[in-house]
């Protein structure tokens, strides 16, 4: 038994040791660094979890992890700055934020059950029916409600005298009514630019809208024709990448998703008639170019007066440094480096295993990550692999903790992005 005893207090020793001195590193208040988190999805809702679908895993680092089905939580990381891990159970991706000193952060996360997190709303619009030939109506809701809008694009045939506002509203506030302003307005001869003429404008507002209203426009509510401008357009890419472009009207003092998309996927270079609304608005121009993959595309977006010409340069992109296209060796000592010769901003890492599902992607402020701290729960080690990566930047912010500041994607600062191209790379035995 003393024996016993004796071998007992080797092993305990050391672990007492080590719990004592942990103590006098810890923060000052006993229970740790307690953080307030909401998670939002990339409309930058707070989710609304369907206990069937949805299970969240977070934690500081890759453990200890806290299961959660709730949107919003206290959540002990135990050392500042730390870093957070996210996964779900339907996960699209595994998130990891790195170097955060905020206690209060308000962090994205894309899931497949995002769409749970909606409801349909579809309000439906009635005109006068079409009678003599086939033509194009814009339909468009702007309120201060958070939704999303889908389709605002109609083609209409004789006969034809019904159509809909599609929105998307957030579950757990899905309301009895909302209010906002519907507008509509033709767009005679869309498709034939030099003949193309906006007309029969309406406007209606109201505080009751729900999913069996109807929104009636008489001939007399459809009178007014829009008066238009020729407008240029310019999307200058960086050398050796394909660009895009996005037209829409934008509202102010309303968020994005009350924009009218006009047109998109354009050339970089174009001229396109612009309807004069009798509404307080602007021309937002977007222009994109090639990114790590064909669905995440660098941007930049801007606002324009009606009239003004629309011009769009892109900076240089950020590029990948190490290590080496096609590297065969890479361990976890190995430095991934991307070049970034501006100050300012935050990177979005994400790399993919070929045949794996999952990608993991990483906000950080680092320039330089060892691939050992990429490596992360859900996302661990693989021997003999072939990985994908590439790095995105979002100068418009300071660093992690500005981006969490608030759902980044509903800011002003997330008018602007970089991107490199993509890289191969495999791991050693």
């Amino acid at each position: 038994m003393n024996k016993f005893t004796k071998s007992l207090s080797i092993y305990l020793l050391p672990v007492l040791g080590l719990i004592f001195y942990s103590c006098i590193d810890d923060p000052v208040y006993p229970e740790g660094n307690l953080v307030n988190v909401s998670l939002h999805d990339f409309y930058g809702e707070k989710y609304s979890f369907n206990l069937y679908f949805d299970r969240f895993l977070v934690s500081p680092g890759d453990a200890p992890i806290t299961i959660l089905a709730q949107s919003e939580f206290l959540f002990n990381t135990y050392h500042s700055p730390y870093d957070m891990v996210i996964t779900s159970d339907n996960s699209a991706f595994i998130y990891k934020y790195m170097g955060i000193s905020s206690k209060n952060i308000k962090p994205l996360y894309y899931d497949y059950s995002e769409s749970f997190n909606y409801s349909r709303l579809d309000l439906r619009i009635r005109i006068p029916e079409i009678v003599e030939k086939s033509t194009v109506y814009f339909v468009n809701f702007i309120s201060d409600f958070n939704y999303v809008q889908e389709a605002n694009q109609f083609t209409m045939r004789p006969g034809d005298s019904i159509m809909y506002c599609y929105l998307r509203v957030p579950e757990h506030k899905y309301p009895t009514y909302i209010s906002g302003k519907i507008i509509i307005f033709e767009a005679e001869n869309w498709g034939s630019k030099g003949k193309l003429n906006y007309k029969r404008f309406g406007f209606k507002e109201s505080d009751s809208l729900h999913r069996d209203s109807t929104i009636v426009f008489t001939e007399s509510d459809l009178e007014y024709d829009l008066p238009d401008i020729l407008t240029s357009f310019s999307n200058t890419p960086p050398a050796g990448r394909n660009g895009n472009s996005l037209v829409s009207i934008s509202f102010p003092g309303y968020s994005k998703s009350a924009d009218l998309v006009l047109i998109g996927g354009t050339t970089d270079n174009f001229d396109f008639i612009i309807p004069a609304l009798p509404l307080d608005n602007n021309v937002r121009f977007t222009g994109t170019y090639d990114g790590g993959n064909y669905l995440d595309r660098a941007f930049k977006s801007e606002l324009f007066e009606l009239g003004d010409n629309c011009v769009i340069t892109h900076k240089e992109p950020i590029s990948l440094v190490s290590p080496a296209y096609g590297d065969s060796n890479v361990t976890g000592s190995t430095i991934f480096k991307i070049y970034d010769d501006q100050p300012r901003g935050v990177y979005l890492y994400e790399f993919n295993i070929s045949g794996a599902h999952r990608p993991l992607r990483i906000y950080t402020d680092r320039k330089e990550l060892k691939f050992s701290e990429i490596l992360t729960r859900g996302f661990e080690w693989r021997p003999n692999s072939q990985y994908i990566w590439y790095a995105r930047k979002f100068p418009g912010f300071a660093n992690v903790d500005d981006l969490l500041s608030s759902p980044y994607t509903l800011t002003p600062k997330y008018n602007e992005t970089q991107s490199t191209e993509p890289r191969y790379f495999y791991t050693g035995p």
